[in-house]
């Protein structure tokens, strides 16, 4: 797990010239003035590291949180795709239609099988890396969603804690859409004991995945001698964090 170093032994005036380059700042405000992050007051303060935003995020921060390196080779995505093309027993795929049909049961429609096959295939395709960009300004990569962040957590052998925004919204603030991306990846194809005990933490706003870790030693008060190291499981009214593809 990747940690930022302390930066207490540096002037406010250099620590702020630091984290301007080390840290994704509206990110940061965002998540905070929602109250997604930092709203524990007996943690260290965790802050978003700046993550390439190619399309590939989602594996940029998580490589950033475990190794402090981008995934520019592309090595955790092909991962990912290399096992959803060998998931024979269709393990990934039933978890993903079931967590599917629960999201859309308000909705009240029926979905054909010949519409989930073609639904799979796009999941499928959007993890792929032979991807040939869309314009000028396009990504290079397509972005991804709750399955491969599943699928991921499995590959680690780590759960995934995911600190989201609720809602994405446009240039104007207006909303667009319902963000369910939050919450807890159990890598539940494992048993426990052969998994990694500490959760990898990513966050999510404004379209955008982004590494957070913990500053080393927290901020500079003397108040936090005594705090942890740390994510609360559950939201700031008291109500747990969604647990993702249980059945």
């Amino acid at each position: 797990t990747f940690f930022l170093p302390s930066l207490n032994k540096y002037d406010e005036g250099f620590q702020k010239f630091l984290f301007s380059y080390l840290l994704d700042v509206p990110i940061f405000r965002e998540l905070q003035a929602e109250r997604k992050l930092n709203w524990c007051s007996a943690l260290h303060t965790v802050v978003p590291v700046l993550t390439l935003g190619d399309g590939n995020c989602l594996m940029h921060a998580a490589s950033i949180g475990m190794w402090a390196v981008s995934d520019r080779y592309q090595v955790l995505r092909k991962a990912v795709y290399d096992v959803m093309i060998e998931d024979h027993e269709g393990i990934f795929h039933m978890r993903w239609q079931f967590e599917t049909e629960k999201q859309h049961s308000h909705l009240g429609y029926k979905i054909t099988e010949e519409q989930w096959t073609q639904e799979w295939r796009e999941v499928l395709r959007l993890v792929s890396t032979d991807h040939t960009p869309r314009g000028t300004n396009a990504l290079s990569y397509d972005s991804l969603e709750e399955i491969h962040i599943f699928i991921l957590a499995n590959i680690l052998r780590r759960s995934i804690i995911v600190v989201s925004e609720d809602v994405l919204r446009g240039n104007y603030d207006e909303s667009l859409s319902p963000v369910n991306l939050g919450g807890i990846y159990l890598p539940l194809n494992w048993d426990p004991v052969e998994c990694v005990k500490t959760p990898l933490l990513i966050g999510y706003a404004q379209g955008h995945f982004t590494a957070l870790v913990s500053i080393e030693d927290g901020n500079a008060g003397a108040g936090d001698t005594h705090k942890i190291h740390g994510v609360p499981l559950v939201k700031p009214d008291g109500s747990a964090l969604p647990v993702h593809f249980l059945l």
